[in-house]
């Protein structure tokens, strides 16, 4: 059985992820900002005969992510599975504790310094996974490269979409990277999945959010794919690559793009690296 870290797990496609493997008899590390929230999925889970770790994590703020990867390698010696699960949809312009626009610093920056500092714990493992809860919205996203990379008040799709694309691009990185560690790393595309991500402020969220919730996937079904590739047969030697229930993605020029991928890496490197 192999342990398993995933962040955002006390709701949506995280909590269903976890359900899922915990019942599979998987070792569960669950990273949670709520605590009374994952105090309660503790023994939600526990009434189950699911046994749960949590550490507590906040991907708005650096300062927290740097305390829960502390915490983890002071506790493991290896971790084999890592999920990056949380993530945000702002339809208003907000930012992070940080300074950075809500999004990206949450979607992008906050995962790459979480995994970065775990590496060691997953390439320690025999057979490392590293998952990230992405979107095909990942293909429609477009990045500037300058400062405004963390700082542009975007929001709603754009935002998001952008956020997917650097998360795509550090996917194919890192998978590059870790080649020789026999460490797997993929982007998943768990379909239009009715989770509270889409529950905004605006006018217009308010008035199709109800509607998407009735049309969109269920967690537990989206939770499927997201199985599958961290703990499956079918995808154990696939890497560097956005995979949807239907298999693996073609990846537009934007995904692909060399020069684009080096860049946001090192916008991420810029704001971690002293953290």
């Amino acid at each position: 059985m192999s342990r398993i870290i995933i962040t955002g797990a006390t709701s949506g496609i995280g909590l269903a992820t976890a359900r899922a493997l915990g019942a599979m008899g998987h070792e569960l590390i669950l990273g949670c900002r709520n605590m009374t929230k994952a105090d309660k999925l503790q023994r939600s889970l526990k009434e189950e005969g699911i046994e749960a770790k949590i550490f507590q994590v906040d991907l708005t703020h650096l300062a927290s992510v740097e305390g829960f990867c502390y915490g983890i390698l002071k506790a493991y010696d290896h971790i084999d599975i890592l999920i990056n699960n949380a993530g945000v949809f702002s339809d208003s312009k907000k930012r992070t504790q940080d300074g950075f626009e809500l999004t990206i610093g949450t979607n992008y920056i906050s995962h790459y310094l979480l995994t970065e500092r775990l590496l060691p714990l997953i390439i320690a493992s025999e057979s490392g996974r590293i998952v990230n809860i992405s979107s095909k919205a990942a293909l429609y996203g477009r990045i500037k490269t300058d400062d405004s990379f963390y700082t542009k008040p975007t929001k709603g799709f754009r935002a998001y979409a952008k956020s997917k694309l650097a998360q795509v691009l550090y996917t194919i990185d890192l998978a590059k990277r870790l080649e020789t560690h026999n460490v797997m790393v993929n982007a998943i595309h768990p379909g239009e999945v009715a989770t509270n991500i889409w529950q905004g402020e605006s006018l217009l969220m308010k008035l199709i959010g109800p509607i998407n919730q009735r049309r969109y996937l269920k967690p537990e079904e989206a939770a499927k794919i997201c199985v599958q590739v961290a703990v499956g047969e079918l995808y154990g030697d696939t890497t560097g690559q956005l995979i949807e229930d239907g298999g693996i993605m073609k990846l537009n020029k934007h995904c692909l793009d060399d020069n684009l991928r080096e860049v946001v890496i090192e916008l991420a490197k810029k704001v971690t690296v002293n953290k």
